[in-house]
């Protein structure tokens, strides 16, 4: 579809300019000073440490679920990119879990790798639905692709800049913009789905303190944000596929 192409290329040029003219984004020190800062059961920062086991959870979750539905695949080997889906929410468990029990840049990069290696494969399965990238090669593609956006820590690393990481996040406006231009004709809702839980989870991290504060320090914005971001992993996977004994 020649039209997809136009806004995803437009879309993204846009995004990048607006990335770079509101720079420079560096890493700031005060990023790492969330809200929960409790230490319960030798658990530090209990609530953003422990909210890691919704991803892994949703990982574990996504590949029980496909054992029992009879699928159809849009593209050769997206049933492979599933599961790799499903994997990296295991991996992102891991990382996120590790980079918020000690809070600090060397610890960060674990984060943030996981969470663009899923980032690359929603990024690829939507590319590839809306026609931006061809249906051959998926495993190629999807490796990449991930690679790719691997690229953007390892540039944060090296110059300490987070534009080409911003331009990975912000890529989800444009392809929700994509999902609402093709409702009709591609199965898209997933897509619809993820961007108002990630909408959610950008909110609950921006007021991190004032959520603890509200909840009486029972929860903290951060700690819904790793649930809302799970969610929101777990809708795209649920509809990635097109089931076909619903």
């Amino acid at each position: 579809m020649k039209t997809n192409k136009v806004i995803f290329y437009v879309g993204t040029l846009l995004l990048a300019v607006l990335i770079m003219v509101s720079g420079p984004h560096i890493q700031s020190q005060g990023y790492h000073l969330f809200a929960d800062q409790r230490f319960i059961f030798n658990i530090p920062h209990f609530g953003d440490v422990l909210s890691n086991l919704a991803f892994a959870l949703v990982g574990f979750i996504l590949l029980f679920e496909v054992k029992n539905w009879k699928t159809t695949e849009i593209y050769e080997k997206q049933n492979s990119i599933f599961k790799g889906l499903a994997y990296t929410c295991i991996i992102l468990a891991l990382g996120s879990g590790y980079y918020h029990w000690a809070p600090t840049d060397s610890t960060l990069i674990w984060d943030r790798a996981s969470m663009v290696l899923s980032f690359s494969i929603i990024f690829y399965d939507s590319c590839v639905r809306y026609d931006i990238s061809g249906k051959n090669n998926a495993i190629r593609g999807a490796t990449a692709t991930a690679i790719a956006f691997l690229s953007t820590v390892v540039f944060w690393i090296i110059f300490d800049r987070l534009e080409p990481y911003f331009l990975v996040q912000a890529f989800a406006i444009v392809l929700v913009a994509l999902a609402i231009k093709n409702y009709k004709e591609v199965p898209s809702k997933h897509l619809i789905y993820l961007f108002v839980c990630y909408v959610f989870a950008k909110i609950f991290e921006i007021y991190d303190k004032q959520i603890f504060s509200i909840t009486n320090e029972l929860i903290s914005g951060h700690t819904l944000k790793h649930l809302f971001s799970a969610l929101a992993l777990y809708v795209f996977g649920r509809y990635m596929l097109k089931r076909i004994n619903n």
